[in-house]
């Protein structure tokens, strides 16, 4: 049987989103806002503090792109399966220059992690223990992600760009499948997100008010 390859003239590249973004904002921004603000209340409940959130994400971010640099695709029943999750050796600057914080702060931070149980150092290696994983795993966030993005395949089915809608049970089935690079990105897009937001406001709490 002759396998159905993607067609290059079907694709959609980055100029047709973009114009959906802009001229259907009315539809698409309410939604995407009403999103992040809930994300972002959300993080904040999970250690009280969004900056130890973000280091968190930071370094499961780390894994995901090792993940990425081997080919290797994990899902996401596979991924919170584990006990612990071991990354690559880390240091204070690049935290600190990775969510826009004082160097001291992500010091003090990570030491706080450390004391919680959530961050582990064993001899070279770091972990991040599985008690973590209550704060971290999205269950809420692909919800919101794929009802958002069932809502964008509707408008780009309408001015013809996509042959056919994706539901959001569809696409919450398409993220856990390919969990590992999906949310690589997802993460990428979220740090550099609140980054712009902490520029604008210096810090997440006066953004969320």
């Amino acid at each position: 049987m002759i396998k159905d390859f993607p067609k290059i003239s079907k694709q959609i590249n980055q100029k047709n989103i973009l114009d959906i973004f802009f001229n259907e904002y009315s539809n698409i921004g309410p939604q995407w806002t009403a999103y992040q603000l809930e994300w972002i209340n959300t993080i904040y409940q999970s250690f009280k503090d969004h900056d130890k959130f973000l280091i968190i994400i930071y370094l499961v971010k780390k894994i995901f792109d090792f993940y990425s640099i081997n080919f290797t695709k994990v899902t996401y029943d596979d991924f919170y399966s584990k006990n612990t999750l071991e990354i690559e050796n880390f240091n204070v600057i690049d935290v600190a220059n990775q969510i826009n914080i004082p160097k001291e702060s992500a010091r003090r931070k990570i030491i706080e992690l450390e004391k919680q149980g959530v961050i582990l150092r064993h001899k070279k290696k770091v972990i991040i223990n599985r008690s973590a994983f209550i704060f971290i795993e999205p269950i809420k966030s692909i919800k919101r992600i794929s009802r958002f993005l069932s809502l964008l395949s509707d408008i780009l089915v309408k001015k013809k760009i996509l042959l056919k809608p994706l539901t959001s049970n569809q696409l919450e089935k398409i993220i856990k499948f390919n969990f590992s690079y999906i949310w690589k990105i997802y993460y990428e897009l979220q740090l550099t997100m609140m980054l712009s937001y902490k520029k604008v406001f210096r810090d997440l709490e006066s953004f969320a008010i």
